[in-house]
């Protein structure tokens, strides 16, 4: 893992983010290594990240946040360590800063900063990406980039058997267009689309998804990427959809016409080594991802992680998982989306896309799990559990479903061929379009109750009935929601009878 911590020589924490002189790298083995800055409780995480930067606070102390930064990257190959791209702004470090900061671990493995800015943004921005490459590739990078007025992507030509990777260091509110033209002398290239960020415009560009890795790749001497990618932030206003296709090709997006991603912000990317097959996928979102996972690695961030050996039965309308430390099931159709987590820690961060018809537009959903449901057998009475379910943009139609598990405790992961029985499914659905008025509003809506998936606990628990007590869900709704997301916060009780 990859610490980033605020503090002063003397290891105290600090509020003036000009002050700070020092950084821990760190790396756990055999995970993908991530951003983690730590701040002083007492700062406003507000001013300092502003809603531009994507982040998670993933523990609380005494005296300090930890936030987990979503926009950060880390990519490794079998040789190794490979490129880090970290997301910064101006209020959080600057480009000196970051200079100063990596100067020591960048020394020891040859490497090389690169600052790119490009006007047309209406606040600043700065992006510092860090580029480790062991045979000096940063040298050799070999394309022509073209931007029009705004920066969106950033491409980089790596040499023969080195992963070509396409970088989006951040996405501003609006439609961009890069376009790029480049000559590459390979027998083969990965192209990919970060979990579906980018849509392919005009011209002759192979775009890598999990289902495409198997294609053929161009050959030698041929033009391999000329054309135009357009990408269009989920922070536009969303318009009624009129077919059924989550994007559209970019020649076929009107200038006026608003066409919502199925994301929220920058997602992790695909890293493919050609030479040795090596893939790494951060789970964040699309069942696509989920239901193509037998042919990678997968790993999700921070305690809930899976890899190529954890994976289990994989159908078309289901993906499942298994390890050590959890289960994850995701079941999704048409116009529903079912989600089933649970794990032997807590703070897990799951986003999943809601499939949707002419009527159900596309939203994205982060759970996250504040206390462990499985609580201590004997000790549940009263206890509250909070979700958070994080909405981008406007709803309408869209059917959430929350799982409420049963407290066994450990008895649970004893019981691996009935599990999956043990939830009580708690729906709940927002009939009407949702949209801000002046200041904070409180909607409320009804909450179901799967008694089926009760009974099946009941018969489990040697105590007695296990009762879900659930009566609302307040949906707040920030009066900038295009650019800030609505959030739906469920409380609920588990007790005995």
């Amino acid at each position: 893992m990859f610490f980033l911590k605020v503090e002063d020589e003397q290891g105290n924490f600090v509020e003036n983010i000009d002050k700070i002189l020092s950084v821990t790298i760190k790396q756990q083995e055999g995970f993908l290594p991530y951003a983690q800055l730590s701040i002083p409780k007492t700062y406003n995480l507000e001013k300092l990240l502003r809603h531009e930067c994507v982040y998670e606070i993933i523990e609380k102390t005494s005296n300090e946040y930890r936030l987990l930064f979503r926009g950060s990257y880390v990519g490794q190959t079998p040789q190794g360590l490979h490129a880090i791209a970290l997301v910064f702004l101006p209020k959080m470090l600057s480009i000196s800063h970051i200079r100063e900061l990596f100067a020591p671990y960048l020394q020891e493995h040859d490497s090389l900063f690169e600052h790119t800015e490009h006007s047309g943004f209406n606040y600043p921005i700065e992006t510092v990406s860090v580029i480790l490459d062991y045979d000096r590739a940063q040298q050799q990078y070999g394309i022509n980039n073209v931007f029009e007025g705004r920066r969106g992507l950033v491409l980089k030509n790596l040499p023969q058997d080195e992963v070509f990777h396409l970088d989006i260091t951040k996405i501003p509110y609006g439609k961009i267009h890069l376009k790029f033209e480049m000559n590459w002398s390979r027998s083969s290239f990965e192209l990919f689309d970060l979990g579906g960020l980018i849509q392919q415009g005009a011209g002759p560009i192979h775009t890598l998804t999990p289902q495409s890795m198997q294609e053929a790749w161009p050959k030698v001497g041929q033009p391999l990427c000329r054309g135009v990618f357009t990408v269009i932030s989920s922070n536009l206003p969303i318009t009624k959809r009129e077919d059924t296709s989550v994007l559209k090709m970019a020649s076929d997006v009107g200038e006026e016409e608003k066409v919502p991603v199925s994301i929220a912000t920058v997602k992790p990317e695909l890293i493919v080594s050609h030479e040795k097959k090596f893939h790494y996928y951060e789970i964040f979102e699309t069942d696509v991802t989920l239901s193509s996972a037998s042919s990678f690695g997968a790993v999700m961030p921070q305690h809930f992680r899976l890899n190529a050996a954890d994976v289990g039965e994989v159908s078309e309308d289901r993906a499942f998982f298994e390890s050590d430390r959890g289960k994850m099931a995701i079941r999704h159709a048409m116009k529903v989306a079912q989600m089933k987590l649970w794990a032997s820690h807590r703070n897990h961060r799951l986003t999943l896309t809601v499939p949707y018809d002419e009527s159900y537009l596309v939203s994205t959903f982060d759970w996250v799990l504040v206390e462990d449901p499985r609580l201590p057998k004997g000790t549940f009475e009263g206890k509250v559990i909070d979700y958070t379910i994080y909405i981008q943009g406007y709803a309408r139609n869209i059917t959430i479903t929350l799982a409420a598990c049963s407290s066994y405790g450990a008895d649970l992961l004893q019981k691996k061929n009935e599990i999956s029985d043990a939830w009580g499914d708690l729906s709940v659905q927002l009939k009407e379009e949702v949209k801000p008025k002046n200041g904070m509003q409180d909607i409320v809506a009804n909450v179901a109750v799967d008694h089926g998936a009760m009974a099946q606990i009941q018969g489990m628990e040697q105590s007695g009935d296990l009762n879900v007590n659930a009566t609302i869900v307040k949906v707040h709704l920030n009066p900038q929601a295009l650019v800030k997301n609505q959030t739906i916060r469920k409380h609920f009780a588990l007790s005995s009878s």
